[in-house]
């Protein structure tokens, strides 16, 4: 009986320790990765709170995109707020709602700079 009991013990220990050693070798690798990728852990940290933001974000309510706009020589283009990403282009209101129609489906467009819209096409 005692037998089994050290048996038990020391397999607890083993992989208690089995992982934190496999802790620390993935931890070791991934920062000789960075070092030679030339990434310092600084950007590093950025890139993780930008992600986080933006699943927040998404977790928020991920039916709801807020978009802003902008007009260059009579044309508006809209952009993702959250990444900056193009989402399409119209000479009016109408051509705009159908390009980014185009690339979104089933979401609510939330306008953030919608005063835009009309002093210029109001």
């Amino acid at each position: 009986m005692e037998l089994i009991i050290l048996a038990v013990v020391f397999l607890i220990i083993g992989v208690v320790l089995g992982i934190r050693m496999s802790d620390l070798f993935h931890k070791h690798m991934m920062a000789q990765i960075l070092k030679e990728l030339g990434i310092r852990p600084e950007q590093m940290r950025d890139l993780e709170r930008r992600l986080a933001a933006e699943i927040i974000e998404e977790e928020a309510d991920p039916k709801i995109v807020r978009v802003y706009l902008e007009q260059h020589q009579g044309t508006l283009f809209a952009y993702r707020e959250s990444d900056k990403q193009f989402l399409g282009q119209g000479a009016s209101q109408e051509d705009l709602v159908k390009s980014i129609g185009s690339r979104l489906r089933g979401v609510t467009i939330e306008i953030t700079n919608g005063e835009l819209l009309q002093k210029s096409h109001g």
